[in-house]
């Protein structure tokens, strides 16, 4: 059976929830701001804490009805959208004065945005923007790219080569023994 949580740990937990800094959520539960750090350390390294942040977590991630599916689909629609989902584009050609009929017609490229009402929300899920400009309308999607990066990181085709330099030293048991106990008073 786990441990209960205290009610500064309970805040602590609550705090965390609001934007993931452990830091400042130590310090709006009430922890000192000069310890605030190394008491986030303890605390999130408590299986108790974990426990709760990942039950509220959960809850949260219900409630919303959120999931990695959904998430992941979201992605799909964006990384996959086409500009032609949302707009049409045409050439045209204009009749010139009636007066010059030895000039052959203009042409001009007709661009036009697709009626919304009969877009289907997987399409306008896709549209990060549209606004009216001295220049004409400007409609913009959100970011293929990143979501097609995020997609692909989610199934392991892109690998990230990280190179370290500058050596390890090895701590003995004594070593390491001390070094803790070092650390133990200091959060202490």
């Amino acid at each position: 059976m786990r441990r209960k949580l205290t009610p500064k740990q309970a805040m602590f937990v609550k705090e965390y929830l609001v934007d993931l800094n452990a830091t400042q959520a130590a310090i709006r539960a009430g922890y000192s701001k000069r310890t605030a750090r190394e008491q986030a350390a303890r605390l999130l390294s408590k299986v108790n804490i974990q426990e709760a942040i990942q039950q509220k977590q959960s809850v949260r991630a219900k409630r919303l009805t959120i999931s990695a599916d959904r998430i992941e689909q979201e992605l799909a629609r964006i990384a996959f959208s086409q500009i032609t989902d949302v707009v049409e584009w045409r050439r045209e050609k204009l009749n010139n004065n009636h007066e010059q009929d030895d000039k052959p017609p203009v042409e001009i490229q007709q661009v036009q945005l697709k009626n919304s009402d009969t877009l289907p929300i997987e399409i306008t899920a896709t549209i990060q923007e549209v606004a009216q400009t001295t220049h004409g309308t400007r409609i913009k999607l959100y970011d293929k790219l990143k979501a097609l990066e995020l997609l692909g990181r989610r199934h392991g085709m892109f690998i990230d080569k990280v190179e370290h330099s500058g050596s390890v030293k090895h701590l003995s048991e004594d070593e390491l023994n001390q070094r803790i106990a070092e650390l133990t008073k200091k959060l202490s």
